[in-house]
């Protein structure tokens, strides 16, 4: 038909761990789609891994979906030159958070208007960090942050295989400027599939406030090693992490939890009609994300 056209999108993936390998050998099952890591020589390890070899017939990735499908595609090229940045549409960060501003960094000679960024997932104050290293463009382009992966999945093979062992029903996620959620969502749920279903959140500060990390990494450390919980001897057996939390430690963590609320409620009160409705207690998080698969849900 007359109105029908190729529509290119080319992706450019950030990173050389598990989820930044799925992502990569998802979409460029489709789409054009490069790979990028700025660590060490990964990047050019992981090009070599892709290889076939004489007892391994596969030339590229393959990705066994949790639907039990596989996909074996092969991105346009994996390099560590952030100038491909130049090339890209959107652009993924599957990287760990700190990570974020050294490709951020890299990027910002090279990005075009309009090109689409997502952090998979974005942590607190992602979108601050956004701005400040793009300067001047960071009004042309727009910056969505996830609140988690969409994924549970891992390499099982690196850089040759990978799989997804769970998809997300639904993920949250803000766009800076709002005025480019409608773009941003649809191209980001175009490139995921079905699942997870994009939900959009008003903004990214209740992606930040929402963030479980910021609450039970310390909050547990905290509730396992401070001074009454622990005498500083060596204890007899390794601890678990999760399955540590006692009574204490919940008192810890309810205790973070509710600052963050009071935080939330007070920049509410300051800003007449800004929703952070999204940034939810620990609790309602876990309700959330876990519902059904817990055995007591009643507490933390």
């Amino acid at each position: 038909m007359a109105d029908e056209k190729k529509n290119g999108l080319t992706v450019l993936v950030c990173g050389g761990g598990n989820a930044a390998q799925v992502a990569t050998a998802m979409f460029a099952s489709r789409y054009d789609t490069y790979a990028i890591s700025l660590y060490a020589d990964e990047g050019p390890r992981w090009k070599q891994a892709m290889c076939g070899r004489w007892n391994d017939q596969v030339n590229g990735m393959e990705l066994t979906l949790d639907t039990g499908k596989k996909l074996i595609s092969m991105p346009s090229d994996i390099t560590n030159d952030p100038s491909i940045a130049a090339k890209a549409d959107v652009i993924i960060l599957a990287v760990p958070s700190f990570a974020h501003g050294q490709y951020f960094e890299a990027f910002y000679p090279y990005i075009k208007p309009g090109t689409v960024v997502a952090c998979m997932p974005a942590r607190s104050g992602g979108d601050i960090l956004f701005n400040a290293k793009m300067k001047e463009k960071a009004d042309g382009l727009a910056f969505v942050g996830f609140e988690t992966l969409p994924w549970a999945c891992r390499f099982t093979e690196w850089g040759k295989r990978a799989t997804i062992l769970g998809t997300k029903g639904s993920i949250l996620a803000a766009v800076t400027p709002e005025s480019e959620s409608t773009r941003a969502i649809s191209i980001l749920q175009g490139l995921l599939g079905v699942f997870p279903a994009i939900t959009k959140s008003p903004n990214n500060l209740g992606i930040s406030l929402r963030n479980p990390g910021q609450v039970i990494h310390p909050g547990v450390m905290y509730g396992r090693w401070c001074p009454d919980k622990w005498d500083g001897k060596p204890v007899a057996d390794k601890p678990l992490f999760y399955q540590g939390v006692d009574d204490f430690s919940e008192s810890v963590l309810l205790g973070l939890s509710n600052e963050v609320q009071d935080v939330c409620r007070k920049v509410e009160s300051l800003v007449p009609g800004f929703s952070l409705k999204d940034a939810c207690t620990l609790h309602q998080w876990y309700l959330d994300s876990y519902k059904g698969q817990m055995a007591d849900d009643s507490t933390l």
